[in-house]
This record gives C-alpha cells, structure tokens and sequence, in this order.
C-alpha cells in the first residue's frame, strides 16, 4: 500500500495544526507531501516495528464503518460529518508535510485557524457561557477578552468598565452586566450571576472568581476585626461562590471552576500572617471541593498571582513613581520582571474553555518563579 513519509519536524508541525483546528483536507495538501514507498517500511523507520501494527487497526475501524454504513443504508449527517473531520484529520497525520513549509502551503490555499473551541460549538450548536468576577481589575479584564476571544459568551460581576464591555461585544461576545454585585462579602452576590446566566443563557460552563481582601496584619501586631476582616473577604468569600456556582454544574454533569486567591498562601509573610492563612485557608477548601465534585465531571482550581503589573500593587512597591523602585521590586522575583496580567490571564483561561479537564484541586501559582524561593 503506497502512502507517505511524515517527516519528524512536519509530524510536530501536523499535530500543531490540528491541535489549532486546521480544518486540513488530505486533497488539499496533497501536492506538499512526500509520497513514499511501502507505509509499513515507512512507519517502521521513522516511528520503530510498533508503529506498523497500527495501521492495520485504522483500516480495521474503517471496515467497520464501511459496514454499518452498509447495513443501516443511511448515514445520520451529524455522524457523517464526524466520521469525515476523523477521516480527514487521519489522512493529514499520514500524509505528513516536510516542515514549514506544510502550514505555508495550507496558509497558501487559504487554511484559516479554527480554534477547538470552535469546532465544539459547531457541534453543539451553542457557545459556551463563562461568569467572571470581577471584571474590572488585576488579571480579569485581561480573562474578558481571552474568553471573548475563545468563542464564548460572559457574564460579568463588578462590571465597572463600561469601555470593556463594549469591547467584549466588538469580539463577537455577548456580555450581560449582572447589576448590584459589587459587594464579595453579600452571599446573594455570586447567586445573581448564576441566576443571569441560567435566564439569559439557560446555564453557563465555567466560572472564574476572584476574591480577596489585604489586610497587613500578624498575630502580634493585628486585632481581632483585621482577623474579621480577611476571614470574611478571603475565605467566606470564597465559601458563598462555591456555593452558588457548583449545583448547576454538578447537575449537568460538566464545568469548570477557578478561584483565584493569592501566591502568598505558598510563601508567607511574616508581617501578613492573617492574611497568607486566611488564603491558605481558601485553598484548602478549593482543594477539599475539587475532590467532592471531581466524579460529577466538574474541576475546581485555585490560582494565585504575585508581582502582578496593575496600579494597586505598582503603587503598593512605589513602582509606579519611582523607576528605581520598579527595579529593586522586580529584581526579587526569579525572572526578574513583573508578570502581566496577560500571563495570568491565559493560563487561567486554559482552566476554565473547557479543552483541560484533567486537573482538579490543585493551586496554581502565577509569580514569575517568587513563591519557590
């Protein structure tokens, strides 16, 4: 059976494509490839003696196919169109391209990028629908616009950027502004972006809460209401959007949830131990939940940030008026920079599209390296 050689550069390459939803046709690229001689030879040089004892498996669902077809006389399109996206995506990864110049032939023939996210909703027939809180400091703003730009619809808390929301709907996005939650602390907060998103959506898929409260404060040095004050803001907070956004998930079976807490939960200071233990605290409980839900198909994550380029914590280190402090802040962090909250942003984005679902229960630290020092 004659195919052809899959280069190991253009085999990196082919999965990089697909993974980004090149919508690739063998026909189309046919031209690119490098025909070979024997495929069994092939497979054998490039991928070792196992890798001949699978294609014998391919053409062996292939039949299998080819037979049901046979017997039910008809074809469903939705499984036609299926089994055709496999067909194809099994063609491209045999027929292989010789490096670069196998995207440059199918940006050549007009192959646009068609994120996976993409491809689901195609198949689903619905975006995905995301609440975010808030929505106007630290990482979110820069979380708005990467879920806008992964195909989905938003829900916004603490929508105080008016110019951001317009924006989200320039990228495609439809954004409900839920009014009237501003406050963390009010346990209805988080049940009035849940209860938005089932009426104007009919449900939503993830969620991504940022809580917190800074409070400077030890156990020498504190009182009883700087305890009050981070015990309510950055752990209670974190119980109330638990437990409004969890039932629905768990009872659709699916979904993803990201708490964003603080790096400083990993790395404790000893001029904030009220609030290192109190975003300790809410990991933990993270952790515990992520666990408890993990057979319902839903994942529950904390992530945390240090050293985040954004006015509260420039003006926090004196960066923001004095560049020699910028530079005697940044020079205690590994990487010797400021994260972005771009960087945060797109990480925690990953968490909560819907394409890694692997994890749960886990903490993140987001920090350019500063909470393993």
């Amino acid at each position: 059976m004659t195919g052809f050689v899959l280069h190991p550069l253009g085999g990196v390459l082919c999965h990089m494509a697909i993974d980004m939803g090149f919508p690739v046709q063998a026909s189309a690229l046919s031209g690119l490839a490098c025909r070979a001689g024997q495929q069994t030879a092939d497979n054998q040089r490039w991928a070792g003696p196992d890798a001949a004892r699978e294609e014998p498996h391919l053409n062996f669902r292939e039949e299998i196919v080819d037979q049901d077809r046979d017997r039910l006389g008809r074809v469903d399109p939705e499984q036609a169109e299926s089994q055709a996206t496999e067909s194809s995506r099994r063609d491209f990864l045999r027929m292989g391209t010789m490096g670069v110049a196998g995207l440059a032939g199918a940006a050549a023939l007009g192959v646009k990028a068609s994120p996976a996210h993409a491809m689901r909703r195609a198949q689903s027939g619905r975006k995905r629908v995301v609440i975010l809180f808030d929505s106007w400091n630290h990482m979110m703003p820069a979380l708005a616009r990467e879920m806008a730009r992964r195909d989905h619809d938003l829900v916004l808390g603490d929508a105080r950027d008016e110019e951001l929301v317009e924006e989200l709907r320039e990228l495609g996005a439809k954004v409900e502004v839920v009014p009237g939650t501003e406050d963390q602390t009010n346990p209805d907060t988080f049940q009035k972006l849940v209860d938005r998103a089932q009426e104007v959506f009919g449900g939503f898929n993830s969620a991504c809460i940022r809580t917190g409260t800074h409070v400077n404060a030890s156990v020498l040095t504190g009182e009883e209401k700087d305890l009050d004050t981070v015990y309510m803001g950055n752990l209670k907070t974190v119980f109330y959007a638990l437990r409004a956004v969890l039932p629905p998930l768990v009872e659709q079976k699916s979904g993803q949830v990201v708490i964003n807490t603080s790096a400083g939960a990993m790395r404790p200071q000893p001029a904030q131990a009220l609030y290192c233990a109190t975003r300790a605290a809410a990991n933990a409980l993270v952790r515990a939940t992520g666990l408890e839900v993990a057979a319902h198909g839903v994942t529950v994550n904390a992530t945390g940030t240090a050293g985040m380029e954004y006015p509260s914590y420039l003006h926090m280190v004196g960066a923001d008026e004095s560049p020699e402090k910028r530079k005697e802040a940044e020079a205690g962090f590994p990487m010797k920079r400021f994260i972005q909250p771009e960087d945060a942003a797109s990480f925690v984005a990953t968490l909560i599209d819907g394409t890694a679902t692997g994890q749960t229960g886990q903490f993140y630290s987001i920090d350019a390296g500063w909470s393993v020092v």
